[in-house]
C-alpha cells in the first residue's frame, strides 16, 4: 500500500505525482541482475513505492523518458550504456535533468558517479532497513557532492572511458558489416551456382515435354495428353522460378544483360497468357485476354518482360477464378 508522506516527516518533492492525500513516488530501477531487481522491488514497493524496471541502460534511458520516473535507480555495471552513460543522457534530457538518479553498485567510484550527474551513490549489498529512507532524503532534494577539480578530473577520465568504449564499438561494427558482406557474397555466389546446376537438365525436360505435348513424337490419348498438360505446367512454372532467381542473382552481382530489341507488347501477352492456359483448364479458371486491334509496339527487353507478366498471372491463378488481361494502344 501506498503511504502518506506526512506520517513520515516528509514533504513531497514538487515533481512527485499527486494522488488526492498521498503522492506515490515512482522509481525506474535501471539492473541487469533479475535477484537484485527482485530484491529491490520488495522493499520499495513494501514502502509505499510504485517500481519500474530495466534490464539495460538502453532500456533504461527509453523507459525514463517514457514515464518521467521521480526518482531513478541505477547500477553503474550494466549491459547496453553503462551507469554512467545512462547518467550522461538522461542529464542531457530537458524533462529529466532535475530528476534524482542514485548509482547502486557493487563496483564503482562515488566520485565518478557523482561527477557525471548522481546525486547519491549506494554501495552493495544495500541496507535493508534504511534503503527505503535513504531514498527518501533524495527524493526530498538530498545531493551528495564532490568538489569541482575532482568531478573535472573524473569527467576527463570517464570522456576518455567513453571514446574508448565507442572506438571499439565501431571497430566491432565494422568487424561484423564485414561478415555479413562475406555471407551476402556467399549467398549469391550459391544461389548462382544452384540456379545455373537446375538450368543446365531443365532444358532437355523443357524441350521434351513440349515435344509430346505437340504430339510430335506420336499421338496421345485424352489421359496422356491431360497428364502431359499437367507435367508442362508444372515444368514451366518450375523453370520460371530458376529463371528468376537467376535474374536475382545477376542482379546483385551487377551481372544481369538486357536484350533491347522492338516488340509487340500483345504478341508478349497472348504468349504468356497461352503458356497458362493449361494450368487455368485444371483450377476451372478462366482466362480472358481483351486488347485493342492494333499493335502495340514497344523496344526493351521482351524477354524479361514476359517473365513479369507470366509472374503476375501465376501469382492471380492462385487466387482468383477471372483473370482479365487489357493492352492498350
Amino acid at each position: 500500500m501506498a503511504r502518506d508522506r506526512g506520517s513520515l516527516g516528509l514533504q513531497p518533492a514538487p515533481y512527485l505525482r499527486q494522488g488526492a492525500n498521498v503522492a506515490v513516488p515512482r522509481v525506474l530501477h535501471i539492473e541487469d541482475d533479475p535477484a537484485n531487481r527482485l530484491l529491490v522491488r520488495k522493499i520499495l514497493v513494501g514502502a509505499g513505492f510504485e517500481v519500474v524496471d530495466a534490464a539495460d541502460g538502453l532500456e533504461g534511458v527509453r523507459i525514463a523518458r517514457e514515464i518521467q520516473p521521480d526518482l531513478v535507480l541505477v547500477d553503474l555495471n550494466i549491459p547496453g550504456l553503462d551507469g554512467y552513460e545512462v547518467t550522461l543522457r538522461l542529464r542531457g534530457d530537458p524533462g529529466l535533468r532535475e530528476v534524482p538518479i542514485v548509482a547502486i553498485t557493487a563496483e564503482g567510484d562515488r566520485s565518478t558517479s557523482l561527477a557525471v550527474g548522481c546525486d547519491g551513490f549506494v554501495q552493495k549489498p544495500i541496507n535493508v532497513r534504511t534503503f527505503a529512507q535513504t531514498l527518501e532524503k533524495f527524493l526530498r532534494g538530498g545531493k551528495e557532492v564532490v568538489s569541482a577539480a575532482k568531478a573535472d578530473m573524473h569527467l576527463r577520465a570517464q570522456s576518455q572511458r567513453i571514446v574508448a568504449r565507442l572506438e571499439a564499438k565501431v571497430a566491432e561494427l565494422s568487424e561484423a558489416n564485414d561478415k555479413l558482406r562475406e555471407a551476402e557474397r556467399a549467398r549469391t555466389t550459391f544461389y548462382r551456382n544452384v540456379s545455373h546446376e537446375l538450368a543446365t537438365p531443365m532444358t532437355p525436360i523443357v524441350g521434351y515435354v513440349r515435344l509430346l505435348v505437340d504430339e510430335e513424337l506420336g499421338a496421345l490419348n485424352p489421359a496422356q495428353r491431360k497428364a502431359l498438360q499437367a507435367m508442362d505446367g508444372c515444368v514451366q512454372r518450375l523453370r520460371a522460378l530458376i529463371d528468376n532467381l537467376l535474374d536475382v542473382t545477376g542482379l546483385e552481382a551487377g551481372t544481369m544483360r538486357f536484350v533491347h530489341r522492338d516488340y509487340d507488347v500483345r504478341s508478349v501477352v497472348e504468349r504468356e497468357l497461352g503458356r497458362f492456359q493449361g494450368l487455368a483448364a485444371q483450377g476451372s479458371v478462366r482466362l480472358v485476354f481483351e486488347c485493342a486491334e492494333l499493335k502495340m509496339p514497344a523496344w526493351g527487353d521482351a524477354e524479361r518482360l514476359g517473365r513479369g507478366i507470366a509472374q503476375l498471372i501465376d501469382n492471380a491463378l492462385k487466387s482468383t477464378f477471372r483473370i482479365m488481361a487489357r493492352g492498350y494502344p
